[in-house]
């Protein structure tokens, strides 16, 4: 009896230590592993963040400094930017202040990261002053969005919302980014400032080209508590593009917007597509639209002239100017556009278009990057022709595409190949100038696959 009351009492004595002894060492402990001597405060293009030093010395007259974060997340407005940097002393009784070294500014290049350091000396516990230095990684990423311009084509009574109609609407973004997320929001507003429709998107980094059609209709859930799905009423409105991005606890906005008229008094339908005004889509590549411009003017093509004329035009231009060339390494073929030679021509070219752009007379598509090689030497294969047709079209504002599918040989067998479509008055009429390339003159008649219906096209041709 007696050892199990002895047992107790030692147990009791061992629980009263562990409660007052153990709390203190652990406070001790922290306090010297947790003793702040200086804090870092970097100030980027949008937002300032900061982060402590530490230092724990572990042996006599040594300490170790280490950083409370690793690397900063660092944002830009351009490359060019100077990111600034403050470090301000917390223990002068350890820092000795006159000594410390680092940059004021640094200059980070696109997305690579850089090592920073601070150098600095500090008081030993012996007394003794020694050198050392924290280093700390930089990862930048850049931060530049912007909506380059906003064209809205309607007719000249405006838009009216109806079966077979629709409102272009086309803009240019600029987006770069590292991480997070960019959306973008395209809304049409009432006079009261609600929207009656949305549409998102996700935007990656680099230009982008957006074309996109409103029906007239109301989207789901939209804040004017019109019908989903039912035609807007008659009124003004605003085409309302927003750009938003979210990453690294920044938050950025690039808005632009454009008033549009709805109205019953407006062309309705196909009519409502034939009026409405024809705005130029370039490639955006300076060379391609130069050798567009003067292949238009070869063919005759005038601003005067109706939407038929103008694809006629060009339709015959190819026919006659262009040969159905399969590319051969190490052959030769004429150039007929050295963009070397044309290239001050070139330059003052591009200041134009882009002055006009800016404007909103014109938008670029960066579409046909590839075309050029075969654009200066007027060669190439279905593909090509295509691709050309398309954008020798667009340049006169004519709403023009591609189609991809099979050829139906008079043997019934099928071959792989690409034209066109174009839309006039209205219209979606299909078009075939490299078969006609192949075929000039061979008795078929000069527009031989020139302006089909879908009817039409079908007979020689198989969509995808």
């Amino acid at each position: 009896m007696k050892k199990k009351m002895k047992r107790a009492i030692v147990m009791m004595l061992i629980l009263i230590l562990s409660i007052t002894v153990l709390p203190e060492q652990k406070r001790e402990v922290q306090a010297a592993e947790q003793k702040k001597v200086m804090t870092v405060t970097i100030k980027d293009s949008y937002k300032t963040t900061t982060a402590a030093i530490y230092a724990s010395p572990y042996s006599v007259g040594y300490y170790d400094f280490e950083m409370e974060k690793e690397s900063f997340s660092i944002m830009k407005k351009a490359a060019t930017d100077q990111i600034q940097v403050q470090v301000s002393i917390d223990d002068p009784s350890l820092i000795v202040a006159d000594s410390l070294q680092y940059d004021a500014s640094i200059a980070l290049n696109g997305t690579n990261s850089n090592c920073e350091s601070i150098s600095f000396r500090y008081q030993g516990e012996d007394g003794v002053v020694r050198n050392d230095s924290v280093s700390y990684w930089i990862y930048p990423f850049e931060a530049n969005f912007s909506i380059d311009n906003l064209v809205v084509s309607t007719s000249s009574k405006g838009f009216h919302p109806s079966k077979g109609n629709y409102l272009p609407i086309r803009s240019m973004i600029t987006s770069s980014y590292g991480t997070g997320s960019a959306v973008l929001k395209v809304r049409v507003l009432n006079s009261k400032g609600k929207y009656v429709f949305q549409k998102k998107y996700s935007v990656g980094t680099g230009r982008g080209y957006l074309d996109y059609r409103w029906n007239g209709k109301a989207s789901k859930n939209n804040e004017a508590g019109v019908k989903s799905g039912s035609y807007v009423k008659a009124g003004t409105y605003r085409i309302y593009l927003i750009l938003e991005y979210e990453g690294n606890g920044y938050k950025k906005t690039v808005t632009k917007a454009k008033k549009f008229k709805v109205s019953k008094k407006a062309p309705s339908g196909t009519s409502g597509i034939a009026k409405a005004s024809s705005v130029p889509v370039l490639t955006g590549n300076p060379n391609v639209d130069y050798m567009a411009e003067q292949m238009i003017k070869s063919a005759g093509v005038r601003s005067s002239m109706s939407a038929d004329q103008k694809v006629k035009k060009i339709y015959h231009y190819m026919t006659t100017h262009f040969k159905h060339v399969h590319y051969s390494y190490g052959s030769k073929y004429k150039v007929y556009y050295n963009t070397t030679k044309l290239k001050s021509k070139i330059t003052a070219y591009q200041k134009k278009t882009d002055a006009s752009m800016a404007k909103g007379k014109l938008v670029y598509s960066f579409y046909g990057y590839y075309s050029e090689w075969n654009m200066a030497r007027r060669i190439g294969v279905c593909n090509d022709h295509a691709m050309i047709f398309k954008i020798l079209c667009n340049h006169v504002g004519i709403d023009a595409g591609t189609c991809s599918g099979y050829y139906k040989n008079r043997n019934g067998t099928l071959a792989g190949h690409a034209w066109n479509y174009a839309v006039v008055n209205g219209k979606t009429y299909y078009y075939d100038v490299d078969i006609e390339i192949q075929n000039y003159k061979k008795g078929q008649g000069d527009y031989y696959w020139y302006k089909k219906t879908k009817s039409q096209a079908k007979k020689t041709h198989q969509f995808y």
